[in-house]
């Protein structure tokens, strides 16, 4: 069921998760497959409403609740209602105004679902490096996730480190999606290419907007001199010049 771009309303809300729950069909076969959300602003009142139907369905396999002006306590709210979820494959929570302080129910969200596949929290300006902290633990924890996407959150050079050593310890991941954290810089550069010279899993790396410079460019270089398994790497928008450019180009060169 996709019901994206509706005017849909917290009231509205209330009654679609009413109905739903009392929809044998939809929960078994349509809502089963992905109710999508996306767009409209439900609030944190309207995402209380859709976990409360979360807890009737523990079927749901994808949930897309992106840009619906939800807060910290509707997203405890949705988590506590996938509690029981033992075939959720997709989460995107992109766009909404969290912060910091639900990392922690994040993490141990991530600690103990067994079947996700892809999380997606772009644009979550407010998650920054104290939220990547405790998100890590989650990450590093977590052996079923394969897509991770954490464009624009605002995650600088010390959330970079969390990260990127949550990705020594996670097998599993392999697609990271981290542009438009312009703090990142190319000392995260750095500490991140160390690491996924060892990591045989992550094929894609976007990290567009970065701020990583010719600095981050040659910690670049050098890890596709090793690496074999990426495919896919962006580099747009970061402020390199000639000197980090004649890097990349003879590490492409010789990577094979």
């Amino acid at each position: 069921l996709n019901i994206s771009a509706n005017n849909f309303s917290a009231k509205a809300a209330e009654i679609l998760a009413s109905g739903l729950e009392k929809s044998s069909l939809l929960s078994f076969s349509l809502v089963a497959t992905q109710l999508d959300s996306h767009d409209r602003t439900i609030g944190t009142e309207g995402a209380n409403h859709f976990a409360s139907y979360l807890k009737k369905n523990p079927s749901l396999q994808s949930f897309c609740l992106k840009q619906n002006d939800v807060t910290n306590e509707g997203l405890f709210a949705i988590l506590d209602g996938l509690r029981f979820n033992t075939h959720l494959k997709e989460l995107d929570l992109s766009s909404n105004p969290f912060d910091s302080h639900c990392a922690p129910a994040l993490s141990h969200f991530l600690k103990h679902t067994t079947t996700l596949r892809l999380l997606s929290l772009n644009d979550i300006a407010r998650l920054g490096d104290t939220g990547i902290r405790e998100l890590a633990q989650g990450i590093a924890s977590n052996s079923s996730l394969k897509i991770l996407s954490l464009k624009s959150c605002s995650i600088a050079s010390v959330g970079g480190r969390h990260l990127s050593s949550a990705l020594s310890h996670n097998s599993s991941i392999e697609k990271l999606y981290l542009s438009g954290n312009y703090g990142w810089g190319s000392g995260a550069t750095d500490i991140l290419c160390r690491v996924l010279k060892a990591n045989s899993q992550v094929r894609t790396l976007h990290l567009s907007n970065c701020g990583i410079g010719d600095e981050g460019a040659v910690y670049m270089a050098d890890l596709l001199r090793i690496n074999t398994t990426l495919l896919d790497v962006s580099l747009k928008q970061n402020e390199i010049t000639d000197a980090g450019g004649i890097h990349l180009a003879g590490a492409i060169a010789n990577n094979r």
